[in-house]
Parts: structure tokens; sequence; C-alpha cells
């Protein structure tokens, strides 16, 4: 089933992004470094992603997304 389209704006990143993106990329055995040349972006921004210090541009965060097969968004219900 594919999700509904959802306007950027309505857009909201789940708390938990940085766990997620992780956990992910953990189990696909990619490196900071392999998943940062694979959207390019450097793996100190994959650290900051991960950690949570940097939150993604809705670009970054769509490519991510795509890339690694996870869900970095939810969308907002107010």
């Amino acid at each position: 089933p594919f999700a509904p389209i959802v306007p950027d704006d309505e857009l909201v990143l789940r708390e938990d992004y940085a766990a997620v993106l992780r956990k992910a990329r953990e189990s696909t055995g990619l490196t900071q470094e392999q998943l940062g040349m694979k959207v390019n972006e450097k793996s100190s921004v994959v650290g900051k992603l991960e950690s949570g210090k940097l939150k993604p541009s809705v670009a970054l965060a769509k490519k991510l997304e795509h890339l690694m097969k996870i869900r970095l968004f939810e969308t907002d219900s107010s």
C-alpha cells in the first residue's frame, strides 16, 4: 500500500528520526561515510543526523527514506 501524497508543509519529522536512521544504517552494514556518499553528504552530517544534533532538510530526509526504506516523517494531524 502506498502512502498518500502529502504536501511538504504538512510533513513533520518524527521525534525518533535519529534512532530510526542509525538503526537502518547499521542493519544494512553501511558506515556513516558510505551512507553519506550515497546521499551526497559528508559522514559528519550523517553523524549529526544520527545523534539528533541536526535535522535533515525535507529533500535529504526523502532521499534517506527512499534509500534506507524507512519513514522519517509523520503527517501533521492537527
